[in-house]
């Protein structure tokens, strides 16, 4: 089971996971997530500092697998102290959009029981710890577009690669006359 937490054994560790819009950094220990980003990540983190080291394969293949599928298939669980049960809830449920796929704050509020909660799932998605792990890039606002601070980010680069990629396996995939 893949888990993301902010207290997990000592060492942490520090590498890199290749993507289609550039190298995401993870830290973790054992099998315990404990952030990933697109902009690096420092060298002490909460408090312990990490040791530079290969990313482990189980550790690509589940950033692989939820790059291009999200974490569905994946049993995971968030032992974040930090986080709330419906941010939580909101995490799992963006890590169940297939990739080329969109839902807004909305959408995922609906999903997880707390129709008004769209604000609230809009935050979660913000203090994601694990970009890209947790695909929170396919969450937009009820109109399509990007939340602030989304626009020209990697979001938009995520979002754009899956939506040219959709489009290569369809074409790929569609019946020649």
């Amino acid at each position: 089971m893949l888990q993301f937490a902010r207290e997990a054994l000592d060492p942490w560790h520090l590498g890199a996971a290749p993507t289609p819009v550039g190298p995401l950094a993870v830290a973790w220990s054992a099998e315990v997530v404990v952030a990933a980003s697109f902009d690096g990540l420092p060298v002490v983190l909460f408090g312990r500092p990490l040791t530079a080291a290969t990313l482990p394969s189980w550790l690509e293949q589940i950033a692989t697998q939820a790059y291009r599928e999200g974490l569905a298939e994946t049993p995971w669980t968030l032992l974040d102290p930090g986080t709330t049960s419906l941010q939580q809830a909101a995490l799992a449920a963006a890590a169940r959009i297939p990739a080329g796929t969109l839902a807004s704050y909305g959408d995922v509020a609906q999903a997880i029981g707390r129709p008004r909660a769209a604000r609230a799932v809009g935050q979660a998605m913000s203090r994601s710890p694990a970009a890209l792990l947790i695909p929170t890039h396919r969450v937009v606002r009820h109109n399509g577009q990007p939340a602030a601070g989304q626009e020209g980010g990697v979001g938009e680069r995520l979002r754009q690669w899956e939506a040219e990629h959709a489009v290569e396996q369809m074409s790929v995939e569609a019946p020649q006359n």
